[in-house]
């Protein structure tokens, strides 16, 4: 596939901005008070609190004025008409990013035409891949729920140390780049996500167990909460599976199966594994490949043909083994952010040492001394202080991964 720069022009890949994982986005010193109104720059959502674990209160379009109240680095406290007063992403009021991503697929190559209505429709009828059967609505509930509430986070961050996000090295920023979204094409790959977790759980049992689910999306927002995409709410399933496997679908659905958690030792190589996830969402690394396989447009497919071609050819590509330099960079770029979340980056590597489950996919994958080489230079770059594995708390949260 070639080097991994072709998402478009660089942009801010980390925010070098203090995490505040406990809940509060920024001290209570870096507050400023304001009345001042604003317009916003993007599509956004007004929360009840400053993260992405509050519930929405409003969703509005990009030009709306809001009177800011309180404001902070990465959350801004804001009112919008009368009566709704809430929490916003700073990033609101920055200018509107160019389209990209799987959104930008709509008006590009084999997609051109799909309007949003089309993607919408597509993604809320789950009887096109299959059966459907899986899909009912006790487990679609239970996949658009919040995992846990702002204050089981609260005990949960606790012991993870906020820190400044150093500035990535140049040969990190060569392996690709940090795509960035605004709430409204957020949502809409959100959509495409949980339309292809469909197909998933229609070939794989989900586990349900609530303790496992929160702790493993708990550890997912921490790891979230060290990227530019802290405001962005995210789902990771576990499912029934003997065999270690995980991997992640566009707009932040991320599997991993109770056959590799049991191969796991502490919270920091879990950590190390959904970081490395969510390393391959936010890199973009199945665009380039998507692109290829969708080839000319079909000027005579439908609208709906051509996004149930989309759906099939994003879930073959979120299954299939991934290029070599897709690997590596999602080693360092996962790295840099669970040693942003506070956790011990080595974990990871003791992991892969241990188990040689990823190596024998394919003869192309990296090998597990590559990998150590990888996650040691992003580490020795970054000199983390002291470093959490957090044993004790991981073995309570996974006493029972199977319902």
């Amino acid at each position: 596939m070639g080097r991994l720069g072709f998402i478009g022009v660089f942009v801010a890949v980390l925010l070098g901005l203090p995490l505040a994982l406990a809940g509060e986005p920024e001290s209570k010193a870096a507050k400023v008070v304001t009345q001042e109104v604003r317009s916003s720059q993007r599509d956004l959502h007004i929360r009840s609190g400053p993260g992405v674990y509050y519930d929405i209160l409003k969703n509005l379009d990009a030009g709306v004025e809001l009177t800011v109240m309180e404001e902070g680095k990465r959350w801004i406290k804001v009112r919008h008409g009368k009566h709704t007063v809430g929490w916003v992403s700073s990033r609101v009021f920055t200018k509107r990013s160019k389209r990209r991503g799987y959104g930008a697929l709509l008006g590009e190559q084999g997609l051109k035409g799909v309007s949003a209505t089309v993607v919408t429709m597509a993604t809320q009828g789950f009887g096109n891949l299959g059966s459907g059967g899986a899909m009912d609505g006790v487990i679609m509930d239970f996949l658009a729920q919040q995992a846990f509430t702002p204050g089981e986070w609260v005990r949960f961050a606790q012991v993870l140390p906020g820190r400044p996000v150093p500035k990535l090295p140049g040969w990190m920023r060569q392996m690709g780049v940090v795509r960035q979204v605004d709430d409204g094409q957020a949502e809409l790959e959100r959509r495409l996500g949980m339309r292809l977790a469909a197909q998933v759980l229609q070939d794989v049992k989900l586990i349900t167990d609530r303790k496992l689910d929160r702790y493993v999306n708990q550890v997912g927002t921490a790891i979230l909460s060290a990227t530019s995409h802290y405001d962005q709410s995210w789902r990771f399933v576990v499912f029934d599976e003997d065999e270690a496997e995980a991997f992640a679908l566009p707009g932040g659905v991320v599997f991993i199966s109770d056959g590799l958690i049991v191969e796991l030792s502490d919270e920091a190589e879990l950590a190390g594994v959904l970081a490395h996830q969510v390393a391959h969402v936010l890199l973009g690394h199945d665009l380039d490949a998507l692109r290829t396989r969708l080839g000319s447009p079909n000027l005579k497919a439908t609208e709906e043909q051509r996004m149930q071609r989309l759906l099939e050819e994003a879930y073959r590509l979120a299954r299939a083994p991934r290029p070599v330099e897709q690997e590596i960079a999602a080693d360092a770029y996962g790295t840099a952010f669970a040693i942003a979340a506070g956790y011990d980056p080595m974990a990871f590597v003791r992991f892969i040492q241990r188990n040689n489950a990823f190596e024998a996919r394919g003869a192309d994958y990296p090998k597990a001394e590559v990998r150590k080489q990888t996650v040691e230079q992003v580490a020795k770059t970054f000199k983390p202080a002291r470093l959490l594995s957090l044993k004790k708390r991981f073995k309570q949260a996974t006493t029972s991964e199977k319902t």
